[in-house]
């Protein structure tokens, strides 16, 4: 069994071998190249518009955090004045509707910011998607302009040459175009 697996790799690293030698001389044979390499993440995420969005997300998750801590701080305050009134004596009836307000109130906080996170999350796709729909308008420029017929994902590519990658060229022409994208 040990020899079927080791005979498997064996074929495996031999194909490779192979394919890695014959592919610069198809590629020498072929002339220019009509595919390129793009790293969509750091175009996102070193363009203007994806730093500025990525600046107001911060902005509101810091809101949110602050929001949150303010309901926690008030809520904690309803908490220790319902045990406190419960310890002096409180009757029964009073301390059940008291206890039923309180917890109304921290399902409504509860879903207050359950509603507030989901806004973000909608917000951060919606500016995400924008930028994404514009870079792939720059890069089909750029396809149009060098008589591209593919444009990979550098996430996708194990190896290749720098000379195929229009990832700067793409990031200049994003910030030129657009700076920032506000959140809605």
């Amino acid at each position: 069994m040990r020899f079927i697996v080791n005979y498997k790799f064996a074929v495996l690293a031999l194909s490779l071998v192979i394919l890695f030698a014959a592919a610069p001389a198809f590629a020498a044979d072929t002339g220019d190249s009509n595919i390129a390499v793009l790293d969509l993440e750091m175009v996102v995420q070193k363009s203007e518009a994806g730093k500025s969005v990525q600046a107001a997300i911060e902005k509101r998750e810091q809101a949110m955090v602050a929001d949150a801590n303010g309901f926690k701080k008030v809520l904690r305050e309803k908490e220790l004045k319902l045990i406190n009134d419960r310890k002096a004596g409180q009757d029964d009836k009073a301390f059940e509707e008291a206890k039923k307000t309180f917890e109304a109130e921290i399902n409504k906080s509860q879903k207050a910011m359950i509603e507030k996170n989901a806004s973000l999350e909608k917000s951060k796709l919606a500016a995400l998607k924008d930028i994404q729909s514009r870079i792939a308008k720059i890069s089909a420029d750029v396809a149009d302009e060098r008589k591209l017929q593919i444009i990979v994902d550098r996430k996708f590519v194990v190896i290749a040459e720098q000379k195929l990658d229009i990832t700067d060229e793409v990031l200049k022409r994003l910030n030129a175009s657009i700076t920032s994208i506000p959140l809605k």
